[in-house]
């Protein structure tokens, strides 16, 4: 909900496509067809890619320290 609503998502992966030990990535918008847009820090190729939503949720890492794998961002309400 926080993508389609036009939200971030802070993701801490654990190995996999992304990294080899642990590394963040910006889950930044869905697609029509439900892909992940994803802006990766360390690759211009992942980051030029649509992901399937559960390959992202498989890698996430095994932490959940401080809210960890995955912190939602969203613009503050105005008062």
């Amino acid at each position: 909900n926080t993508l389609a609503e036009g939200g971030i998502v802070v993701a801490l992966m654990g190995p996999g496509h992304f990294t080899a030990r642990g590394h963040f990535i910006l889950l930044h918008g869905v697609t029509l067809t439900g892909g992940v847009l994803v802006a990766d820090p360390n690759s211009r190729d992942n980051s030029l890619a649509v992901w399937e939503p559960q390959l992202i949720l498989d890698e996430l890492s095994r932490s959940r320290h401080d809210g960890a794998p995955l912190w939602l961002l969203s613009e503050p309400l105005s008062l």
